[in-house]
């Protein structure tokens, strides 16, 4: 008897505990997260409710921090950049440095195509390549970008712009 009192105490105790960590503001519908932008006249807009969005801070090989995020569409289109030295609040600029492997794309399935602004870009861009950082609280970030992207098979130029942003890590 004595056994089964301890038992049902611990698996009260083990349930509560799965009941209370499953519970996170992450899994409170999201709804303060968004991703949109202004592509090519059309607009894009994406929240955890109606697509997936990711962000990550990772240490590069080199010791610095770089920071991606990747944010994909019901309809399959992402929207995706990596800033290489990730130094928290500030303006980024994407192409002005050949030593700067920091990019910004936008990529559709139809017409299938995926334009990208990098290393160099600034060289045919008449957009500014912009990826502004206004907040970083350590557990989400809010910018504003902005881009020129060239898409390397066709040739093509997008302009995506009016681009902002929260979204968790």
């Amino acid at each position: 008897m004595e056994t089964q009192k301890t038992f049902s105490k611990l698996l009260t105790y083990v349930f509560l505990g799965v009941l209370l960590s499953g519970c996170s503001g992450d899994d409170l519908g999201g709804e303060d997260d968004f991703f949109s932008a202004d592509i090519e006249g059309e607009f894009f807009e994406v929240n955890q409710l109606t697509g997936s969005m990711e962000s990550e801070k990772r240490i590069s090989d080199y010791g610095a921090i770089d920071l991606s995020v990747k944010v994909i569409s019901e309809n399959g289109k992402t929207i995706e950049f990596l800033i290489q030295n990730y130094d928290g609040q500030k303006n980024y600029n994407i192409g002005k440095s050949m030593y700067d492997d920091s990019w910004i794309s936008y990529t559709q399935l139809t017409p299938a195509g995926n334009w990208k602004a990098n290393r160099g870009s600034a060289n045919y861009s008449v957009h500014p390549n912009e990826i502004k950082i206004t907040d970083d609280t350590g557990e989400a970030l809010t910018g504003a970008f902005t881009f020129q992207g060239r898409d390397a098979v066709s040739g093509t130029l997008m302009i995506i712009k009016e681009g902002n942003f929260r979204i968790r890590y």
